[in-house]
Order: structure tokens, then sequence, then C-alpha cells
């Protein structure tokens, strides 16, 4: 079984806990103290193709090549699929990447695609997404225990394995039992799926929103996972936990934008992403967050 503490900041942050979240609360962590490593704005694509020709699409290395279903498949609102959305993001992009999910399933698998990192296989990883959830958005946990629509997926790779065996990940999810004001994160399971942040408020209000994840692994197991959430307007909600993950995640190699799920959508919904930005241990490092 896992052991996840509360890893104190020193950056001014200060702990607020509840049942069942370990929450800390501040003004929104510093704009990012050097260039990202990959930066994707999905307004310089023109079209699906522009986007699967990219040097980060590696070929749409997707998590089919490791055995399991394939995420990537391309639709509109009442088909499901990924799409590139024409609108003006927070950051001024026309476009965006739509994450469709139609009523009802294709093979209970959501739209997803894969972003490998330029520098290959990393210990430690920083990413930034702005997004938006449509007001339709619940996984509907009701009589299922995870419903699993994994928002965000960093693939995990064992000690001893070949570079083309993934065989975990670290998952972030979006109200996992509709309680939407909920964000779900772990390593492998570990410490539980259960472990949450709470926003302050439900997610789904089709409104932007900025999302900061910190991941490190190392060789002994040990593992910090940090999520800061920010609304782009009040005070945003921080959480980072400390402990034991699997011996045997050492690495992760690439990013996928959304992943599995256990349960039909019941109604068309969509989770919209902006820019992508990725910072790699040996590549650019910590972007200086403080956290």
């Amino acid at each position: 079984m896992a052991s996840f503490t509360i890893k104190p900041t020193g950056n001014g942050k200060t702990a607020v806990f509840g049942r069942g979240q370990n929450r800390v609360s501040s003004n929104s962590s510093p704009q990012s103290s050097r260039a990202p490593d990959l930066e994707i704005n999905w307004g310089s694509y023109a079209n699906q193709a522009a986007v699967q020709a990219a040097s980060w699409a590696n070929g749409q290395k997707t998590y089919a090549n490791q055995g399991d279903a394939d995420y990537e498949f391309w639709g509109d609102s009442t088909a499901g699929g990924l799409e590139l959305f024409a609108t003006t993001g927070p950051n001024g992009q026309t476009k965006v990447l739509r994450q469709n999910f139609a009523i009802g399933a294709v093979g209970f698998s959501s739209p997803g695609i894969t972003i490998a990192y330029p520098t290959g296989y990393e210990t430690e990883v920083w990413y930034e997404v702005f997004r938006r959830v449509s007001t339709t958005f619940d996984p509907d946990g009701s009589g299922v225990d995870n419903p699993d629509y994994k928002a965000i997926f960093l693939s995990t790779l064992d000690a001893g394995t070949s570079s083309g065996t993934i065989n975990g990940r670290s998952s972030l999810k979006y109200g996992n039992n509709g309680d939407m004001n909920h964000l779900y994160y772990s390593v492998n399971s570990q410490p539980s799926d259960a472990v949450y942040t709470d926003c302050g408020y439900n997610i789904n209000d089709n409104q932007w929103f900025r999302q900061r994840y910190h991941l490190k692994l190392n060789s002994s197991g040990g593992a910090i996972i940090a999520v800061e959430h920010w609304d782009l307007n009040g005070v945003p909600t921080f959480s980072q936990q400390t402990g034991s993950t699997p011996a045997t995640a050492v690495a992760s190699s690439y990013m996928l934008i959304g992943a599995n799920r256990n349960k039909p959508a019941l109604a068309e919904m969509y989770i919209d992403t902006e820019r992508v930005s990725i910072w790699c241990g040996s590549g650019a490092g910590d972007p200086g967050w403080g956290f």
C-alpha cells in the first residue's frame, strides 16, 4: 500500500486539509522562467494531416503500439472523435483540439492523441495545458467505481524493459464520480485512484482554465505528483504529494491528451485543449513554478 503525505512547498502556500483531499490555496504560481522543450498551438495546424505530420507526433506512436486501444480517431460532435475546432482561446489561438464524446461509446475509448517528449525517456516532466470542459461533461460514476475518463495520461516505463514497452501511467481525471469539482491524480493507481484535489467549483462550465502538473519518478519507487488548477481569474488550487509508487515505474516517454473510459457518454460532451507546453528534466528543466 502506498504512503503519501503533503510536502511543504516553501513558497508561501498554505495547506487546507479536508476529507478525501489534500488541498493548498495560493496566488497563481509565477510565469515560467524558461521556454518549454515543446509547445503546441493547435491554431498553427491547417488540418488533421498537418497534426499527424508534426515532429512530436512521432509517427503517431499511440498506446495501441503497446497492445491497448487506439485512442486517436477523428470525427465531430455527432460521431465522436478529435477535431480541430475554430474558436478563440485564452492565449489568442484560433483553433483548439476538441475531444468529442458522442452519445454512447466508440469501443469505450476516449478520443486522444499522443505527444512524444522531444528528449525521449524522462524521469521528470512538467506540463501546462489550457482547457475548457463542456457543461454537459459528466463521467457519470453512478454504478461504476471508476468511469476512468483520463483527461491526461503520462506513460510510465518499467526498469529493464524494452523501449517499446509501456507498463503504466500517471493520470489526471475530471470528476471521476460525477463530482465535477474534483481532480483525481495518481501514478499506477498509487496512492489510489480515489485521491483528488478540490478545485472549489465545478469545472464543467465551458470556461477556460490552466492546469500545471509535475511528475518525478526515481528508481527507488518514490514519486512527486503535483497539480495546480487555476480558473484564470481567482485563487488557484494546488496539491502536491510525495510517497511510494511501484519501484518499477522509473521513466516516462509521452503524454496522451485523453485515454480510456469504462462508461459511455450520456450526452454529447467535449474537452477543448488550447496551448500545451512540456518541460523535460534532461532538457529545459524546472520551469520555476515553485513545485
